[in-house]
């Protein structure tokens, strides 16, 4: 309604001409800006649903309304190329020309925050009538946080997140605005409440990482600090390496926690052997896992470990009474049916591998290796129809697999460029 207003108000002092401003205007239905901050790093932020509401004052005031539209959109296309200097020189000479141009003060405002220029910023956005709502509290809220003033920021940004809910870079920025400010856990509250409507969002998972990741530093420095003798301490912060598969340092902590604890503590000896076990160095994996089972005989994953490394060493023999155990102990070890399934091929036990894979067939029915050992088995005990089923399905997962990993991983190539962007 605004905007047809604008035109008639056009037509009527400009002749019946259209003013370029308002057609220009009617065309736009949001604003994607992107900027660079000092450094050089590029910054996206997408304003949904807030209009650059190109005003036409100028054109209705001044017959040279053409050359001063040209210098608008020109302006505009330096503040979308990242040339915010000239941007802001070419918003402030049309101003200058034009003072009620929203259009032109609204670009200011937003070349100002970009710049660091907070309240210079805040001072042009509220000149602006009708105020640009979410618009100015994330632009601002940007601006504040790129200079530390995070307790400002935080107000900002839970402005525009209230003004526009459907905003992620709004929520993500008052995430990292909350994180920065030493207040981890909101941060992770803001995106936990987005991830309800966007379960799959690759960006905001991102940073719940971070911060899950950051939290557990801070508590294994606390724990150090008040504990430093204490290998509970060191188990604790292997664990977490190992859970980020930073297996040299996870490595490091359990072997420290080793040092320190009473001999004969039951567990660390497997963090130790699953660690290699894992990075496939299986002399010192067997080593160790022989350790832990010498004190917990029942432990069912240093069985399976033990066992499945002598499976992949072709020691079947070896490997089978390892593997029994484990599943005995632990009948839903996927992957201890899988091993030993493999062990009875090597035994040319085909009958008892059929059962092994079925099981994780059960399990996992959509993963493509293990109809593909579906297919060996049928093959080898002269099932060819079974066997040629099975043969087609795999490939049929596998070529589903192949594309969900390239698309999983061009959303995490897209997010940690954002993310270094930030």
């Amino acid at each position: 309604m605004q905007l047809a207003n604008l035109k008639r108000r056009c037509h009527s002092r400009v002749g019946g001409n259209p003013c370029n401003a308002a057609v220009a205007a009617e065309r736009v239905a949001a604003a994607t800006v992107i900027f660079r901050v000092g450094n050089g790093a590029r910054y996206l932020a997408t304003v949904a649903g807030v209009a650059i509401t190109l005003a036409v004052s100028f054109a209705i005031a001044k017959p040279s309304s053409t050359a001063q539209g040209s210098v608008l959109a020109r302006a505009q296309s330096e503040e979308a190329h990242g040339q915010w200097q000239q941007a802001a020189q070419d918003f402030r000479a049309v101003l200058s020309a034009s003072p009620h141009s929203n259009a032109a003060r609204r670009g200011l405002a937003r070349t100002l925050a970009i710049m660091g220029q907070c309240n210079e910023a805040a001072n042009s956005f509220s000149k602006i009538s009708p105020q640009p709502g979410g618009e100015a509290d994330l632009f601002l809220g940007v601006c504040h946080f790129r200079t530390r003033q995070f307790t400002q920021a935080i107000t900002e940004l839970r402005q525009a997140v209230r003004l526009t809910p459907e905003s992620k870079q709004a929520r993500i920025d008052l995430a990292r605005s909350y994180a920065a400010a030493g207040q981890d856990e909101k941060a992770i509250g803001v995106l936990k409440e987005w991830l309800k409507g966007h379960s799959q969002d690759v960006d905001a998972m991102y940073w719940i990482g971070q911060f899950y990741e950051k939290l557990a530093d801070q508590t294994f420095q606390q724990m150090e600090a008040s504990h430093p003798n204490s290998y509970l301490v060191y188990e604790t912060q292997g664990a977490q390496y190992r859970a980020r598969q930073q297996y040299p340092q996870a490595l490091a902590a359990f072997k420290k926690a080793l040092a320190l604890a009473p001999p004969g503590t039951p567990g660390l000896h497997f963090y130790i052997g699953d660690v290699y076990w894992r990075t496939l160095h299986f002399e010192d994996a067997e080593r160790e896992l022989k350790e832990e089972l010498g004190l917990n005989p029942d432990h069912s994953k240093a069985n399976f470990e033990l066992g499945d490394l002598y499976a992949k060493e072709g020691n079947s023999q070896a490997a089978i009474p390892y593997l029994q155990k484990a599943l005995f102990l632990d009948p839903h070890l996927v992957e201890a049916h899988r091993s030993l399934g493999r062990a009875y091929m090597q035994e040319k036990q085909y009958p008892q591998a059929l059962n092994e894979f079925l099981q994780v067939e059960k399990a996992e029915p959509n993963n493509h290796t293990i109809h593909a050992l579906l297919a060996s088995a049928y093959r080898k005990l002269g099932r060819m129809n079974d066997a040629k089923r099975e043969a087609q399905v795999s490939a049929q997962l596998e070529n589903e697999t192949i594309q969900k990993i390239q698309k999983n991983k061009q959303a995490e190539q897209n997010s940690v460029k954002n993310s270094a962007q930030n």
